[in-house]
């Protein structure tokens, strides 16, 4: 499946180990495996990094607006 990223807990350990094989094409699936998920990892970070800043910003202007209907229903009781 392209696109499709699951990492079992205790993988990277695993994969680690098979670096040791004496087999040479053990090791090179070893490395290709841990070069895929140290890219997914990084993919994953800038996304979470990116949702939480627009979270931040939306939270924000959320809180702006609350804010100015605040001061405005103070405006108004001044008024009256």
């Amino acid at each position: 499946m392209s696109g499709c990223f699951l990492l079992f807990p205790g993988a990277v350990p695993l994969f680690l180990q098979l670096l040791n094989s004496p087999h040479q094409n053990v090791c090179e699936q070893a490395v290709w495996a841990l070069g895929n998920i140290i890219g997914k990892l990084c993919v994953f970070k800038l996304l979470l990094v990116r949702e939480r800043h627009t979270h931040r910003q939306t939270q924000r202007r959320r809180e702006d607006m609350m804010e100015a209907d605040r001061e405005r229903a103070a405006g108004r009781e001044r008024k009256e």
